[in-house]
């Protein structure tokens, strides 16, 4: 029981801190993707598909 909680907060903590790499992601993109709309398109669906895999092998 105690060692499959710690587990879903290991899971939870990985979550958060994609999450937020994502984001920092986002705007870093948002800033330098003025010059760059092309790559901002094919990096933002590349970023969801690696925390979709990602989420898909928690399970």
């Amino acid at each position: 029981m105690d060692k499959n909680k710690r587990q879903q907060n290991i899971i939870i903590l990985m979550i958060i801190i994609s999450v937020m790499i994502v984001l920092f992601g986002i705007g870093f993109l948002r800033i330098g993707g003025r010059s760059l709309p092309q790559q901002k398109k094919s990096i933002l669906p590349g970023i969801a598909k690696i925390i979709n895999t990602q989420l898909n092998d928690k399970k």
